[in-house]
């Protein structure tokens, strides 16, 4: 994982993840959700996009793969300044998130502070 830029409203940090696909694959479509998450673990701010920018669905991902996903991340103008918790994980279509090893549905990546 690696983030690049200051979170800063009306700028835009990069993230880069990799995926792995575990040793089934994934027998359905995901999407990511990278939520900001303040310091009561709700929501400020929400991020949801395709992996690999919708590029490879991750239905074809193969068992074991390990897959590049990037995302752009604008904070809102209407957040307030201070410190958050950045989150990811993946989705369905109904809104059934994908569960980890440990029976997490998240993981988190990072505590970044939003500076003017």
């Amino acid at each position: 994982m690696g983030l690049e830029g200051a979170f800063k409203p009306g700028e835009t940090a990069r993230l880069r993840l990799a995926w792995q696909a575990g040793p089934q694959g994934l027998d359905a479509d995901y999407t990511v959700f990278l939520h900001l998450l303040d310091s009561d673990g709700q929501i400020a701010q929400q991020f949801d996009a395709p992996p690999a920018g919708g590029w490879y669905p991750t239905h074809f991902w193969r068992p074991g793969e390990i897959v590049l996903d990037e995302h752009d991340l604008a904070p809102s103008p209407m957040l307030p300044l201070g410190a958050y918790r950045l989150i990811a994980g993946l989705y369905r279509a109904d809104g059934t998130r994908l569960l980890l090893d440990d029976g997490a549905d998240f993981v988190q990546l990072a505590e970044v502070e939003v500076v003017p």
